[in-house]
């Protein structure tokens, strides 16, 4: 995906807002909006973990470019890893294996109102 950077400017920090290079992912994104006059975005933050492609645009654009958009940085669950110290495993990666499992699937509460979860 190409950042139009004359319209906005977006900064991939890491967990104290340093610039985290292409290729590595950050904690999240500060976005600085360059047209909207109205309800100006300055900084605003993103709790995304987005990727910087590296190297020119392969289509010759002057812009740059994501990579990969890894989901909210701050519903990353930590676990232990086998080999010893711990893993951080993104929700979406979850998602579709225990949305198999019966146990965990979200039903509906006998004293719920009709409609409601």
């Amino acid at each position: 995906m190409d950042i139009l950077e004359d319209l906005v400017v977006v900064e991939v920090v890491d967990q104290r807002d340093r610039p985290v290079p292409p290729g590595v992912p950050g904690h999240k994104v500060l976005v600085t909006s360059l047209v909207s006059r109205v309800q100006p975005l300055l900084r605003y933050e993103l709790t995304d973990s987005v990727t910087l492609a590296g190297g020119p645009n392969p289509l010759g654009l002057p812009y740059a470019r994501i990579a990969a958009i890894d989901g909210r940085s701050d519903d990353v669950v930590t676990l232990p890893a086998a080999g010893g110290g711990r893993v951080a495993v993104h929700p979406f990666r979850l998602r579709v294996p225990f949305s198999e499992l019966l146990e965990v699937r979200q039903t509906r509460s006998p004293t719920s109102r009709p409609g409601c979860w």
